[in-house]
């Protein structure tokens, strides 16, 4: 199951969209989609993220990648009845340039054995200490980014079971998809 959340005043309520497995999106250009399972391969690309950081609108601290791997290291859990897995993923266009960071973690509770809930949520997870939440490009770029994490993660669905969306422009290409 998908989640479509507005995080912001200026965002609509969460909304439920049914998980779509059939036929991802069609992409336009050479995008490439490619995910990070280490907070290591976030901090080899800092002079790009910081880059990326600086279009994202609106301009916060919460999308730097200081802030990520300072949340990741202090805010993650890793215990038996919950553990979560560093699941960011980057989308570059045909020259390579990294157009959006998508902050994901995957949470798997419990932690270990075969009936397991796998849920995908961006970090902040807690909207008390991080108030924007979701994906880090510029505005122009949110729905290219949507549609493409969608088609990703659609052909990866047997890695989750749910994901909720959080973050995106209410009124927005990339909100309206999700929401329909």
């Amino acid at each position: 199951m998908l989640t479509a959340a507005a995080s912001s005043p200026s965002q609509a309520p969460s909304s439920q969209v049914q998980k779509r497995v059939a036929k991802p999106p069609v992409i336009a250009g050479a995008l490439t989609v490619q995910l990070l399972e280490d907070p290591a391969q976030l901090a080899a690309i800092t002079d790009e993220c910081e880059r990326l950081a600086s279009v994202t609108r609106p301009h916060l601290p919460f999308t730097t990648p200081q802030w990520l791997l300072h949340w990741w290291q202090h805010f993650r859990e890793n215990r038996a009845l919950v553990r979560d897995r560093f699941f960011v993923h980057t989308l570059r266009d045909e020259r390579g340039t990294l157009i959006v960071l998508e902050p994901l973690m995957l949470t798997e509770r419990p932690a270990k054995g075969l009936l397991r809930l796998r849920s995908i949520s961006f970090f902040g997870a807690d909207r008390n200490i991080t108030e924007l939440r979701g994906l880090i490009c510029a505005p122009e770029h949110e729905a290219l980014a949507a549609r493409a994490l969608l088609a990703h993660l659609t052909e990866h669905s047997a890695a989750w079971d749910s994901f909720a969306w959080d973050g995106l422009r209410q009124g927005g290409e990339a909100y309206e998809m999700l929401d329909a």
